[in-house]
């Protein structure tokens, strides 16, 4: 392997572990929210245009 094919597969190891760790990093996130930072709930009218289940 030449200086030049190991260089391109360190940076391609490279952003795939700083992608994997982002991702972690970003669910972490999701997972630590507090009850008062939840979405909202849909306004009423919203709910109203959405149909019924039965």
């Amino acid at each position: 392997m030449s200086a030049l094919n190991i260089l391109a597969l360190a940076a391609i190891i490279s952003a795939f572990a700083f992608f994997m760790i982002t991702l972690a990093w970003a669910e972490r996130q999701t997972r630590s929210l507090h009850a008062s930072q939840q979405p909202a709930e849909a306004r009423a009218s919203v709910q109203a245009a959405r149909p019924q289940r039965a």
